[in-house]
């Protein structure tokens, strides 16, 4: 059920690849494609220090088309109006590029051969040629090639309404947060359950935000932590935060759940009042960038969608020469295209909705399975276990968007689940999150610090 947990809370879970380099060097010689393994009916070579691949499996799996002349032995490949001509045991070549008319001579440093009736090419000077991108990862044995067009072409047609509500978002002035969420969690000998309420405010100058928690435990005496929790059982648990320029300030009533604070401040109404701790003046600075960027938190670039297609043609983000990180960070994109996609991703003048059940849940997860993405440690009996222990799974958010800011944000989510693998153990979850008042007047509290105890001023008088 941990396991189960962790992937629906966070999606993905990265797995540690292992091997050593002596077992590495006796492998074939592998294909990356596109972020995807590609198996080839003959295998690579390398011949003369260049990595000869059947030209048309792989090339056709890249979206170009391969012709071949038999009476001439020559080979076509088109792409995107660029066209390559190679003739078996010759290293010269013909290119015409998208846009021209002419063919060009080029020379190559290994002839195209023909083994086990396929015809191997040099795979890195033809891809390149192609606009592919091309990597060698020596420990793995693998090339890579990538077509960013390709994933370019996915994201246009793919996630049209999410990048046309990211894109092009001002930063509000202002804005209201609120959260609110409870949760239970049972077993055998153990239940724990409980409210949470969330509140921030944020005009530029201040921020402001309060917590409310409720819990509700019943614990063996036994358990490690009974001595801690017990005391804050069906409490009242709240803490306020107060982020200025001048000043940050925490307030809380936490201190009367624990022996030290009970002792230290008897007599004092914890409960109401609580107590004030004061941030050092000189580390005051570090949370001045926090006050910053936290209006940040709702805007998108000038063109989101742009900044996307730029990452995914960054050498610098992707390492074509390392097969594993370049599969896992185009895996993790194709994740991300299954999640927000147009069809979970839906658009209705200037509402924008996001929902996501079990059912489609399970569909995506399927597809991923499908895909053997390596950034995902999933498979088909786990797909079974979220079938069998999930029992609701929701999500649902909606933007309204004017112009180039949004109005207001709203998301609700629900989960339950049980399992009965390891006892009957059962857990849920259920809240809501709204941003509201952007870019209107929002009201932040005014602390009165002579109401509670100013810890600050305590140690002062030490």
């Amino acid at each position: 059920m941990k396991k189960l947990v962790r992937f629906l809370l966070m999606i993905v879970v990265i797995v540690v690849s292992s091997g050593t380099l002596s077992m590495a060097s006796g492998r074939d010689i592998q294909m990356l494609i596109n972020g995807s393994y590609v198996e080839m009916s003959v295998k690579p070579e390398v011949i003369n220090g260049r990595t000869m691949i059947p030209v048309r499996g792989v090339l056709e799996e890249l979206g170009a088309t391969v012709d071949w002349k038999s009476d001439t032995k020559e080979v076509f490949v088109k792409k995107e109006g660029t066209e390559v001509i190679l003739k078996i045991g010759e290293v010269n070549l013909k290119i015409m590029y998208s846009g021209e008319s002419e063919y060009k001579q080029k020379t190559i440093d290994q002839a195209p051969v023909i083994k086990e009736g396929r015809t191997l090419v040099p795979i890195r000077f033809i891809a390149e040629e192609l606009g592919y991108k091309v990597g060698w990862d020596a420990y793995d044995r693998t090339v890579t090639v990538t077509d960013p067009n390709y994933f370019i072409s996915r994201v246009k047609t793919g996630l049209k309404n999410y990048f046309d509500m990211v894109s092009d978002l001002l930063v509000p002035k202002t804005w209201v947060f609120n959260s609110s969420f409870d949760f239970n969690y049972k077993s055998e000998d153990t239940s724990v359950g409980g409210k949470t309420d969330v509140e921030v405010r944020y005009n530029q100058t201040s921020l402001y935000a309060k917590l409310n928690l409720n819990m509700n435990m019943d614990l063996s005496e036994d358990n490690w932590f009974y001595d801690d929790l017990h005391k804050m059982n069906k409490k009242d648990i709240w803490v306020e935060v107060y982020l200025t320029e001048a000043y940050v300030m925490i307030k809380t009533n936490l201190a009367r759940f624990t022996d030290l604070g009970i002792e230290r401040y008897k007599g004092m109404d914890l409960e109401k009042n609580g107590v004030i701790y004061y941030i050092p003046k000189e580390e005051l600075e570090q949370y001045k960038d926090i006050l910053k960027e936290a209006g940040g938190s709702l805007a998108g670039g000038e063109d989101e969608l742009q900044n996307l297609i730029d990452k995914l043609s960054d050498e610098e983000l992707l390492d074509f020469n390392d097969a594993y990180d370049l599969e896992e960070k185009i895996g993790m994109f194709k994740i991300f295209l299954a999640f927000f996609n147009d069809q979970t991703f839906t658009k209705q003048n200037n509402v924008y909705q996001y929902n996501l059940n079990k059912t489609k849940l399970v569909e995506i997860l399927k597809e991923i399975v499908k895909q053997d993405f390596s950034s995902v440690y999933m498979d088909e009996d786990d797909i079974k276990t979220i079938q069998n222990e999930l029992k609701e799974f929701t999500v649902h958010l909606q933007f309204e968007k004017n112009e180039r800011f949004v109005n207001k944000y709203t998301m609700s989510y629900g989960m339950e689940m049980q399992d009965t693998w390891y006892g009957n153990r059962a857990f849920n979850l259920n809240g809501k999150i709204e941003f509201t008042n952007l870019n209107k007047t929002v009201q932040i509290p005014v602390h009165e610090p002579k109401k509670a105890y100013d810890i600050q001023t305590e140690y002062n008088k030490q």
